[in-house]
């Protein structure tokens, strides 16, 4: 645990049917900042306990677990370490849109990043969006096999509404599972790593390098984390740089 003055808090949520640790070299990096993090499982939801549904009602209990962590954190016995004004939450796929429903709920919650996936969909928090006081980030997966170029659509369409600061930053040649740490697991964590098929027109592709793409996620995500909870201009400058060939920026 670390020492010295009160840290700002980050909490993860895990995709559906994933783990606390999909994407542990991303926490760890955040954690090398200085930034105390947790990653809680969520119950039934995980790759051993599967068997929640991908529902609204469901998306409030996750939501939920999240706000209950943050209580935990806030209250235990390391809990002068931890900065209660200076909170955020980013999350992956159905986690994404845990920590967008968690920036919806929890005053406590200064802003979001999620990670390949929309905010607000037809499919999951319809209109969800509109309820969203504080800032919500994107990073974007344009060959997402899971949500589809659909799901990125929606992605992009929810940067345009969402509340500010916000950036959106697309990452080409990268799948849903390419920012994670079970990228090439097998079975559904497969799409990610190696060779693929676009969406749009089923032509074959490479995927981005997945020590490349999980560079991108942490870079992109401290940097965040620094400007967010810590007001770090250079961060902010930061978040703004493209990659040529890799990565495109929107910032509003």
């Amino acid at each position: 645990w670390r020492e010295g003055p009160a840290a700002p808090l980050l909490v993860f949520s895990h995709c559906t049917g994933c783990f606390r640790f999909s994407l542990h070299g991303v926490t760890a990096h955040l954690a090398s900042h200085g930034f105390v993090v947790a990653a809680p499982d969520h119950l039934t939801n995980t790759r051993f306990d599967d068997t929640a549904p991908l529902t609204d009602s469901f998306l409030a209990v996750r939501a939920e677990d999240v706000s209950t962590v943050i209580d935990a954190v806030l209250s235990g016995a390391h809990a002068a370490a931890v900065d209660p004004a200076r909170v955020a939450v980013l999350g992956h796929s159905f986690g994404a849109v845990t920590a967008a429903k968690t920036v919806e709920r929890d005053a406590r919650v200064q802003a979001g990043f999620l990670l390949a996936a929309p905010a607000d969909s037809p499919f999951l928090n319809h209109r969800g969006l509109a309820r969203i006081e504080r800032p919500l980030s994107w990073l974007l997966a344009q060959e997402d096999n899971s949500i589809s170029y659909l799901g990125n659509d929606f992605i992009r369409d929810n940067f345009r509404r969402a509340p500010t600061p916000s950036w959106l930053i697309e990452v080409e040649n990268a799948g849903h599972w390419s920012f994670s740490d079970i990228a090439g697991l097998g079975g559904d964590y497969r799409p990610g790593c190696g060779e693929g098929v676009r969406d749009l027109d089923g032509g074959s592709f490479v995927y981005l390098d997945n020590h490349q793409a999980r560079g991108v996620a942490r870079r992109s995500l401290a940097a965040w984390a620094h400007f967010t909870l810590a007001g770090d201009e250079q961060a902010r400058a930061a978040l703004g740089q493209e990659t040529p060939g890799v990565t495109q920026v929107r910032a509003r």
